[in-house]
């Protein structure tokens, strides 16, 4: 069972290196053409099959919900322009929510460590702590949500 759990980690993290890769050039052409950047870049005969299919998903999760995960970003990274941060922490920062909100067979603890290490392997130690911040905030944000949609104990269980 562990080797599964290490290799589909595996496969997961080319993943998102993919997602990130895809994203980037997505953003430098002006946010047109996903389809055909997907093709060239996750479809390759090099990409394992596990890796296209989660980066694919991945992808089509940040697209459908782009506008409310750059709320999140904008609203959790107080005194930042989200047009100012940086395409690849910027794009990180949307997977790694995405996965956080949407992909549930996945810990948001977990996301945020893959988060951490695609930051430290593309970009600084300063936008490493950065992405740390808004994704910690991000998650304490869904825990707070969901303890307050968790119904109340005393109210749960009182039957008279």
């Amino acid at each position: 069972m562990a080797r599964f759990l290490r290799g589909k980690a595996k496969y997961r993290r080319r993943a998102r290196e993919l997602v990130l890769q895809v994203l980037y050039a997505w953003e430098l052409h002006n946010c047109t053409g996903i389809e055909s950047i997907i093709e060239e870049m996750v479809n390759r005969p090099t990409v394992p099959v596990p890796s296209r299919i989660y980066a694919r998903r991945l992808i089509k999760l940040v697209i459908d919900h782009l506008p409310k995960i750059d709320k999140i970003i904008a609203t959790v990274s107080h005194n930042w322009d989200i047009t100012r941060l940086a395409i690849v922490d910027k794009n990180i920062l949307r997977w790694a929510i995405a996965e956080m909100l949407y992909v549930e067979d996945i810990p948001p603890k977990v996301s945020i460590d893959e988060a951490l290490e695609v930051t430290k392997k593309y970009s600084s130690d300063d936008a490493r702590r950065f992405v740390n911040g808004v994704l910690d905030a991000v998650y304490k944000g869904i825990l707070l949500r969901e303890t307050l949609s968790a119904p109340d104990e005393h109210e749960a269980g009182d039957t008279e």
